[in-house]
């Protein structure tokens, strides 16, 4: 389903009909026209008041703008108050919130009165965008509407990933124009009819459907997603009152409701359905019945049905969360006892007297060796679980549903200059702090490590295959996992530590660790942990490549130090706006 959701305001969101219709009442008497009955001006509810007066009463364009000049004398004091939420509408967009879906409003009315009445209903903290036309007559068509919408949302490139939810014709007309798709919702107050012959890919007849909203923004399932109604009849067949509906881009298939003979489905002159029919049908059954028993297990107190959270004891998530690093480590120590037992074999074939000393330099001369197995051997096993992992959040049984990818082209481009200054700047800092001369223990076994290995040999293994390993590890697994079932910061920060404890070092546990809480951010801000491993390959990159040449630049200048320590500074405060700031979209 959908990522992003845009809901119009009338006949959607709140039950808007008393107050429209006798500001309607109100204008029309005043432009001399009386009119009793308010069930036959329910019609203005919805489209645009304007266009609405010259449809309804013939009026041209001046007398219309007049009209709608009277509506909001009542409305904007009056009429805007008259108005009610559709029940269990909190509940369905605390769902969606749960469900990190992107929320905004797009109606016709003005927008000054959809943010007021919002706010009244105290709701409009669940909305990315809250758009409406001008009062000054422009963009009010609801085309106009949601175009302004995608723009603020940033999303006109993307629009295979917004869904709209409207009452009327012209929402789903409107959706369709700007190239998104529409749901329709019958409780509203435009007729079923209304809504399929304009195109809505799917009608929910009650709030509770539209918690199909909430499915997981999965291919597969953009192309086939079951909506499971509340039944109030608890003998129903697992099915439900409503029966099952499929969307499907092109057209809606439903299925019979419960209780419905299947053989009515055939056709009038009494051949039976053909075979694919019959399996739409006998899909539909197996399907309402098996989400029949996950809306039992997983229902709240308050009937709210969150099928895509699931709950499992916090130790169980502890140690999901906790084990990745077991994966690095294990490789890393197998390795190590291959290599030693290679060197031992090698001493007592040679005739040579063991010496432990001599083969435990040798081992750790091997170590860059050595992580090009250990990286490639870990990579894959963290590879094949996040894999894992991600399809069980696209299917619903994990989390709170996949990430939300956004991940524009600026964007990664500022993750690479974030990387390299935070990269720099924290080794500047750390040599103002003389720590490596404090805990000498990382320069000794990095000297002993890299000590006349050729260039490409570094790249390839600290450059490249580690980050990469390590991106799968400590993002991909274990900050992934803990942000499945706790607060995102508190995840980040856990996951950053465990990053800096797996390097073994006091120096590298501060820099690791602070490196760590960066990467996870902007996995977390960007949805995707290609751009973590961007990244962390760019930072390491440098360290291996960049840094000496920045070091030996900034010495040659008067002050230099101190003049690159800002250079860094500004180039990590420009590119982590286009990643941190406020406005995501």
């Amino acid at each position: 389903m959908s990522q992003v959701i845009l809901f119009d305001l009338d006949g959607t969101l709140t039950e808007s009909g008393e107050g429209i219709t006798k500001c309607v009442q109100y204008a029309l008497d005043k432009m001399g026209i009386q009119e009793d009955d308010l069930d036959k001006l329910r019609c203005f509810v919805g489209p645009p008041l304007k266009e609405q007066f010259m449809t309804y009463c013939g009026f041209d364009e001046t007398q219309a703008q007049q009209a709608v000049e009277y509506y909001r004398e009542r409305y904007k004091t009056v009429g805007i108050f008259e108005n009610k939420l559709y029940p269990k509408i909190p509940e369905l967009l605390e769902l969606l919130k749960i469900n990190d879906k992107i929320m905004g409003v797009a109606s016709s009315k003005p927008e000054t009165f959809v943010k007021s009445i919002l706010e009244y209903f105290e709701i409009q903290q669940y909305f990315q965008v809250i758009v409406g036309s001008q009062m000054d007559g422009a963009r009010t068509d609801k085309a106009e509407v949601i175009e302004e919408a995608l723009q603020r949302l940033h999303m006109e490139q993307e629009r295979d990933k917004v869904l709209m939810v409207g009452d009327r014709e012209h929402d789903v007309q409107g959706a369709i124009s700007c190239g998104i798709q529409c749901i329709g919702v019958a409780y509203g107050y435009g007729s079923k009819e209304e809504l399929e012959q304009a195109g809505a890919v799917y009608i929910a007849d009650t709030v509770e459907d539209l918690g199909i909203l909430a499915s997981p923004n999965d291919e597969e399932t953009t192309e086939q997603v079951v909506s499971v109604r509340k039944t109030e009849d608890p003998s129903a067949d697992g099915i439900g009152a409503a029966g099952v509906s499929y969307i499907n881009a092109e057209n809606v298939i439903t299925s019979p409701a419960a209780g419905e003979n299947l053989e009515d489905t055939s056709a009038d002159d009494g051949k039976t359905a053909d075979t694919a029919e019959e399996i739409i049908e006998d899909v539909a059954e197996d399907t309402a019945r098996a989400i029949s028993q996950m809306v039992a297990e997983n229902m709240t107190e308050d009937g709210a049905t969150q099928l895509n959270q699931v709950y499992t004891h916090p130790l169980l998530n502890a140690w999901r969360a906790v084990y990745p690093v077991l994966i690095p480590y294990g490789t890393a120590i197998l390795m190590v006892i291959l290599v030693t037992a290679y060197y031992t074999w090698s001493t007592i074939h040679n005739q040579q007297p063991e010496d432990p000393v001599k083969i435990a330099a040798q081992v750790v001369k091997t170590s860059i060796f050595r992580l090009i197995p250990t990286s490639l051997i870990a990579g894959s096993a963290a590879f094949f679980l996040y894999r894992k992992d991600e399809r069980r959040r696209k299917a619903g049984f994990l989390g709170k549903g996949p990430d939300f990818v956004w991940d524009p082209p600026v964007i990664w481009f500022s993750v690479i200059v974030l990387a390299v200054a935070c990269s720099q700047l924290l080794n500047d800092i750390m040599n103002i702090l003389k720590l490596q001369e404090i805990f000498p223990g990382y320069s000794n076994v990095t000297g002993v490590v890299t000590e006349e290995q050729p260039v490409w040999l570094v790249i390839l293994t600290i450059g490249l295959l580690a980050p990469i390993m390590e991106e799968l590890v400590f993002r991909g697994l274990i900050f992934r996992r803990l942000k499945d079932w706790m607060n995102p910061i508190l995840a980040i920060v856990m996951s950053a530590v465990l990053f800096g404890i797996y390097h073994g070092n006091m120096v590298q546990f501060i820099y690791a660790t602070l490196m760590g809480v960066m990467l996870a951010i902007i996995y977390h801000r960007t949805g995707t942990l290609w751009t973590a491993i961007l990244a962390h390959v760019s930072a390491n990159l440098w360290s291996v490549v960049g840094s000496t040449w920045w070091n030996s630049m900034t010495g040659k200048m008067t002050y230099g130090f101190f003049v690159g320590i800002i250079i860094e500074l500004l180039l990590c405060v420009i590119p982590a706006y286009w990643i941190f700031a406020k406005n995501k979209k």
